[in-house]
C-alpha cells in the first residue's frame, strides 16, 4: 500500500511538471529567443495602436509590448505615458479621463486609443502572445487584469511586467503559473532576489545583458530580457549569447 501511495504522488507530481512546462512553453519559445515587438510595429504605424499590432503579427513577431492604463472609469486602455499629449490630438491624464473621452482622441495618423480588451482579442484571434508593462499595480493588485486575460485565454500567453516587488510577489502568489518579469538592478538589486520574489524573467539595461549575467540568471532558472534594441548586429549578439527576448522597434532588424 505505502509503495502504491508513492507511486501516486510520483505520477500526480510528474502530471503537474508537464503541465507546468507545456504553460511554460507556450509564452516562451522552447528553442530560440521571443520575438518583442515593442509597442508593436511601430516604425511603421503609430505606437500602442491596434493597426501596429496587426502589422507585428504579419511580421511574424511572437509578442507585443503595449502599457496599460486605468481610465477615470476604471478601464484598460493602451497607451505608454501617463498622458494623453504625446501620442493623440488631446491633453490630459489618462487616470482624469473617461473611457469615452480617450476613445474620441485620435493619433498622429488618425488611429483611435485601443482598450486592453481590444488587444488582447487580437492577439487570442492572431496567435500573438502580450507583454503587459504595468509600470504601477492597479489598485486591485491585478483581480481585474487577469480576468481579462482569462477571458479571452490568454493566460499562458501573457507575461507581465513590474517594478514593483509586492507588485510581483503577489501576481505569483495569486496565479503562479502566470509569467511575470522584474525590473533589475532595480528594485531588485541581485538577481537571487528576483529569484526569491518567484519572478520567471529579468528586464534590464542593454548593457547589464552581458553573457556572464545571461548565464548566471539561467542558473537561477531566469529568462533575460532588455530594452528594446534597433540594430541587426546587437541582436544577433543578443541571440548568441543566450538572451530571450529580442526586443525591437523594427522587426525588420530581427535575424533569422
Amino acid at each position: 500500500m505505502e509503495v502504491i501511495n508513492i507511486i501516486k504522488k510520483f505520477s500526480l507530481g510528474f502530471f503537474l511538471f508537464l503541465f507546468a512546462v507545456s504553460a511554460w512553453a507556450e509564452v516562451w519559445p522552447p528553442d530560440r529567443p521571443l520575438v518583442l515587438a515593442h509597442r508593436g510595429a511601430n516604425r511603421e504605424f503609430d505606437e500602442n495602436t491596434l493597426a501596429a499590432f496587426k502589422r507585428a503579427a504579419e511580421l511574424q513577431a511572437d509578442a507585443v509590448e503595449c502599457d496599460p492604463k486605468l481610465t477615470k472609469d476604471g478601464v484598460f486602455v493602451i497607451m505608454h505615458d501617463f498622458t494623453v499629449d504625446r501620442t493623440t490630438n488631446g491633453r490630459g491624464k489618462i487616470s482624469d479621463l473617461t473611457l469615452d473621452q480617450v476613445r474620441a482622441l485620435r493619433t498622429r495618423h488618425g488611429e483611435p486609443v485601443p482598450t486592453l480588451e481590444e488587444v488582447l482579442k487580437l492577439a487570442h484571434d492572431s496567435g500573438l502572445a502580450i507583454y503587459l508593462d504595468m509600470k504601477t499595480p492597479p489598485p486591485d493588485l491585478g483581480t481585474g487584469l487577469i480576468a481579462l486575460v482569462d477571458k479571452y485565454e490568454m493566460h499562458k500567453r501573457v507575461i507581465v511586467g513590474t517594478y514593483d516587488k509586492r507588485f510581483c510577489r503577489t501576481l505569483k502568489q495569486l496565479w503562479p503559473d502566470l509569467a511575470v518579469e522584474i525590473s533589475w538592478p532595480y528594485p531588485v538589486f541581485t538577481l537571487e532576489g528576483a529569484h526569491k520574489l518567484g519572478a520567471d524573467s529579468v528586464g534590464t539595461i542593454t548593457s547589464l545583458g552581458t553573457k556572464r549575467i545571461v548565464a548566471h540568471a539561467h542558473r537561477l532558472h531566469l529568462h533575460v530580457a532588455t530594452f528594446p534594441v534597433d540594430d541587426t548586429k546587437k541582436l544577433q549578439h543578443q541571440k548568441e549569447i543566450g538572451v530571450d527576448v529580442l526586443q525591437t522597434n523594427d522587426l525588420n532588424l530581427v535575424p533569422k
